[in-house]
């Protein structure tokens, strides 16, 4: 049975918006040593398809660390599965809400969380622009993104953004390198998506699973 969401926790089991950066690519480490506690981790991560469901108040749910397995289905690593550490915190309050090209806030996107990857993105094909670990606010190595047209509960899209490169605050690129996670379901101690990316290594998308540590 894979990992979709569902299993107890006791079981360990896993679980426009791109701003595209610079094409410059950082690794992170390499993530892809299997521990005790997670060693089926990657065997058994399965896609999530459907996102309907998925509100805007869950965004803050996915702070927190966790083990994160990327499995690549096209591009020039398809198939390929690794595993790696993704660790997401609060974003400076006075940074949440993100400026459009003139400086002004931005209407329907927020920018709850920021945080670190650290996992071998290379090996699945994706192109990550600067460091997936930076710990700088106004770069982070990892941004998430919330956006819906109405109240919190409304249907939502979350997307956490990799790369310093990618998420320095008031830059816009329209080019170059991007990697982004889709998240389609959230539960209590796991999230659950699609990631897509391209750059150097070319094109390459895939789904994820994360569970928290």
């Amino acid at each position: 049975m894979g990992l979709t969401g569902g299993r107890p926790r006791a079981a360990i089991a896993l679980a426009a918006l791109f701003g595209m950066g610079a094409c410059a690519s950082s690794e992170g480490g390499s993530g892809n040593e299997r521990g005790d506690v997670h060693g089926d981790a990657m065997a058994e991560c399965e896609p999530v398809e459907d996102s309907s469901g998925l509100s805007g108040d869950q965004a803050i749910e996915l702070e927190g660390e966790h083990t994160l397995v990327l499995v690549a289905r096209t591009g020039p690593a398809a198939g390929a599965r690794v595993q790696g550490e993704l660790n997401l915190r609060p974003q400076e309050s006075e940074l949440q809400q993100p400026l459009d090209i003139d400086g002004r806030p931005m209407r329907g996107t927020v920018h709850p969380l920021v945080g670190t990857a650290t996992l071998p993105f290379r090996e699945v094909g994706a192109t990550v622009p600067g460091d997936p670990a930076s710990e700088d606010p106004e770069a982070p190595g990892v941004l998430v993104l919330m956006s819906t047209e109405g109240p919190a509960e409304a249907t939502a899209s979350i997307l956490l953004r990799i790369g310093s490169e990618a998420n320095v605050r008031g830059r816009f690129a329209y080019d170059g390198a991007y990697t982004v996670l889709r998240v389609r379901k959230v539960e209590a101690d796991a999230f659950f998506g699609g990631w897509e990316s391209g750059g150097a290594n070319g094109e390459a998308s895939g789904y994820f699973c994360a569970l928290e540590t």
